[in-house]
């Protein structure tokens, strides 16, 4: 699931530039205004995508580093307990 994610983001990330350039080469030089009114349009939902393909990213990082020491605390104490007899 995060590398869907991630890997998602970054071509959204990719896209929104390039649907720029395309909404001024063909649709403002030009002078086309249903075009440029679907290019935004499309342009809008990349940069709804993005935003929550960030959002998603942040939760799911939120909620594995906030429950990582209660998954398995029998290795990280063990850990310290070794870190402990070491010095």
């Amino acid at each position: 699931m995060p590398d869907v994610a991630h890997a998602g983001g970054y071509r959204l990330t990719l896209v929104a530039p390039y649907l720029i350039k395309v909404t001024i080469d063909q649709y403002i030089a030009v002078g086309d205004t249903s075009g440029l009114a679907q290019l935004a349009f499309v342009l809008s939902l990349c940069y709804l995508g993005l935003y929550a393909s960030t959002a998603g990213q942040q939760y799911l990082l939120g909620w594995v580093s906030s429950g990582a020491g209660r998954l398995a605390p029998g290795p990280f104490q063990t850990f310290a307990d070794l870190m402990c007899d070491f010095n």
